[in-house]
This record gives C-alpha cells, structure tokens and sequence, in this order.
C-alpha cells in the first residue's frame, strides 16, 4: 500500500497530466467515451476513426478484434486490450485534425487502478468537459454484461453517468446529449435477426430500478441507443460505421 504522501503526489501529478490534455480542447467539440472494461472502447476508438478492423484469434482460443495488419498507413488511435485489465490508465484525448471534434477515450469504470487514480479520472473528465465547447457522452457496454448479475450492466449504465450531473431531473433532461452503445450482441438469437428493438426490451426490462431509474433508462433508450460491430455485421438497424 502507498504511503499518503505517495498517493496525494500520484494524485496530483494525474490531474496535471489530465489538465494539460484538457487545455488541447479549447473551441472543440468534445465526445466523452465511458464503459467497463471489456465494454470495447478503445475497438469503437479506432473504429470510429475510420480505420479498418480483423477478427483474430488469441491463444487461449478466444476471438477478438484489432485495427487490420493491412492498414499500413495508419496506426491504431487507441491501444486495444485483450485481457480483463484496461489499456487506459488516464483519459486520453485524440484530435480530429480535419474537424473540431475531439474523442476522449475514459478508462474503465470498474477496473480499480487505486483511489488517487480514481479521483484523478473524474476531476479530469470534468476539466476536459468544462473547457471544450460542447460535450456528448457515448456510454459503451458490453451485452453479455446485461444479463448477468440480475442485469447490473443496466445498473452500470447509470452509475457511469451519476459522477457528471448533480441529480437524476439534470441528467434526464441531458439525455438528448447521451448515446448508448451496445457491443459484442449476439448477430441471431435462434433463427432471428438480433435487432435494435430486442437491445431496447432487454434493457428497458425491470433491473431492480427505481421509478426515476427506470424513466431516466427509458429516456436514454429511446431515440440515442445504438449497436454496433467492428466489421459492420449485424441486421440493418445495426449502426454502420458510414452511417
């Protein structure tokens, strides 16, 4: 365990790495990407970015994605991690050179990097947010995630956004700012097309919500939930990355 001294100088050298990135977001157009470790963040990063993605297979046998070995001219936006532990440690910041957006790719919420680190995150999320010029969240999670735990993926969708608004009536009315992305769905489920429709029931399905819990997933679901995967698969209300 760390001395307090040792976690007050990891915590404040944090938010001075957090402060310089969010000096580079003056006049742009800020799009904040949070999720569980797992969720695919930084696979919906560098997907978003354009570039171009390969399924592979691990050694324990597993598949998952990463930026295709064929795109020669570019390199990957944001390193892609293949185990339960986060490649992000702090918020990292890619610039959009060819427009005013800007992309901040958050760590995992659930992986504990330690207290210091912890708090560090939130202050330099709300940094970055307050000097941009404006701010949508994308909230990425994972499906599987879902259905375990009695549905505490749905849970976590809601605990990711709780630090960025001071009550449940202000992030109500921020939905319209908030996008919901969901990765790793299923393409069928027996015989059926896996659509936008059955995410929207799975999710807005009773969690152990409370009343303002449920209205508020309701309101997020209802015009900005989407699902996406890597290599553009999936039934046609499945986002596209040219979409």
């Amino acid at each position: 365990d760390l001395e307090p001294a040792e976690q007050l100088e990891i915590l404040l050298e944090a938010i001075n790495i957090g402060s310089r990135q969010a000096h580079l977001l003056r006049d742009r157009h800020l799009v904040i990407l949070l999720g569980n470790t797992g969720a695919g963040k930084s696979t919906f990063a560098n997907y978003i970015h354009g570039l171009e993605m390969e399924e592979v297979q691990l050694p324990d046998g597993t598949w998952a994605f990463q930026v295709a070995a064929r795109e020669s001219s570019a390199t990957a936006r944001m390193n892609i991690s293949h185990t339960n532990r986060s490649e992000t440690f702090l918020p990292q910041v890619i610039l959009h050179e060819a427009s005013k957006l800007a992309l901040c790719d958050c760590p995992g919420f659930k992986d504990n990097r330690g207290p210091e680190i912890s708090l560090a995150n939130v202050v330099n999320i709300k940094t970055m947010a307050a000097n941009a010029a404006s701010v949508r969240i994308v909230v990425l999670v994972n499906y599987h995630s879902l259905h375990s735990d009695r549905g505490r993926g749905v849970r976590d969708i809601l605990e990711f956004l709780t630090p960025f608004f001071k009550h449940h009536r202000e992030l109500h009315n921020a939905a319209a700012s908030i996008m919901l992305g969901i990765s790793r769905c299923p393409l069928t489920v027996g015989n059926k097309e896996y659509t936008l429709e059955d995410v929207r029931a799975l999710i807005n399905r009773d969690a152990g919500l409370s009343h303002v819990d449920a209205k508020t997933l309701e309101s997020l679901t209802r015009s900005n939930l989407f699902i996406f995967h890597p290599l553009d698969r999936g039934s046609k209300s499945w986002k596209r990355k040219k979409a």
